[in-house]
């Protein structure tokens, strides 16, 4: 029930520790479970590592992380995350414009 669980090995005590301990390695785990290998009937390692390695570019390099202000990590961790929030404001005020203008002719 969400309780550390210590077993003894040779002696020493093996601590399997919960998921509140670290929830978001865990929740990586769900992710790369769910998403990388999702449905797949993976015949073996090799296939396997393929899914992962292809899941991996997708996770870093496409997919949006709520996080990281709905931008993609390689842009967060190597590009210029300032910039590219900023862009994303001016957009969505330049969206937001438009729409009143359309508004104000339909009206």
């Amino acid at each position: 029930m969400g309780s550390s669980l210590s077993l003894k090995s040779g002696g020493r005590s093996c601590a399997i520790l919960s998921w509140r301990r670290f929830p978001r390695i865990e929740r990586y785990h769900r992710s790369v479970r769910e998403e990388a290998f999702g449905k797949a009937e993976v015949e073996g390692l090799y296939q396997a590592k393929e899914l992962l390695r292809q899941w991996v570019r997708y996770y870093n390099e496409e997919r949006l992380h709520s996080a990281l202000k709905y931008l993609r990590p390689i842009d967060y961790y190597k590009g210029n995350p300032e910039a590219l929030l900023a862009e994303g404001k001016r957009k969505v005020r330049e969206a937001a414009a438009r729409r009143k203008t359309v508004n104000k002719c339909d009206a």
